[in-house]
């Protein structure tokens, strides 16, 4: 279960960090036409908590909630921050679902360790500070 959250990295996007700033590349819907670079000052931040609270920009939301609110970020080319609560240990179920629904919109995604959201955690499971 812990693998597929890392997984998120770079499924269905590849989370690619330059120096300065990440560069998201987004796989072809048909294999041909690129999709448009995503908006990188457009963010959601999602988190879910340990004891199966998620939250969007800070508010908590249901799991519909939240699929309304990144169909939203999906019409406006955002960007998903993500953070799960005690990353280590086996997520609560509902990491699943919010899991699928970011797949599911085809969403660029960063993990974060920190609630604030402070950080990144790159493919290799090294962590850098998102600045």
């Amino acid at each position: 279960m812990f693998s597929r959250h890392i997984a998120l990295a770079a499924v269905p996007v590849l989370a690619l960090l330059a120096p300065a700033r990440a560069q998201f590349l987004v796989p072809p819907k048909d294999g041909n036409a690129q999709e448009k670079p995503p908006d990188e000052t457009i963010v959601g931040q999602i988190a879910v908590l340990q004891n199966g609270r998620v939250s969007f920009d800070g508010h908590p939301v249901s799991i519909d909630q939240l699929r309304a609110k990144l169909s939203q970020l999906k019409a406006r080319n955002g960007v998903v921050w993500y953070y799960r609560e005690a990353g280590r240990k086996e997520p609560p179920a509902i990491s699943d679902k919010v899991v699928d629904a970011i797949i599911n919109y085809r969403l660029p995604v960063l993990l974060s360790d920190k609630p604030d959201y402070s950080t990144v955690v790159l493919p290799d499971r090294t962590v850098k500070p998102r600045n």
